[in-house]
């Protein structure tokens, strides 16, 4: 979804922050860990390829980078870094948050 916002955390994946127009500038995109959602980011690793399908129905083919987990309330550490995209969620505790970060190919 374009905003963010807990409701519609419940519905589908959220736009955090960035852009998404006419490519991506430092998007930043949440989602809970359920099994429609986000669940499987834990399981990435660096290497693993993303297809990323805009609304105009484009892929757009992405690599992970890096997969990092951050304390709940770091949300400076969403922006740090050099990355075009990142997908994150929270651990099943809620106490923690996990990052993937991907890179453009």
């Amino acid at each position: 979804l374009k905003d963010y916002s807990d409701r519609l955390l419940q519905v589908a994946p959220c736009r955090y922050s960035g852009e998404w127009e006419d490519g991506i500038d430092r998007l930043v995109i949440s989602g809970h860990n359920y099994e429609s959602h986000f669940k499987y980011i834990p399981n990435l690793v660096a290497g693993d390829q993303i297809d990323f399908i805009d609304l105009d129905g484009v892929h757009h083919p992405f690599v992970v980078t890096a997969i990092e987990e951050i304390h709940e309330t770091d949300f400076e550490a969403l922006e740090r870094g050099e990355w075009d995209m990142t997908l994150f969620t929270c651990n099943f505790s809620s106490n923690k948050r996990i990052i993937a970060r991907l890179s453009a190919e």
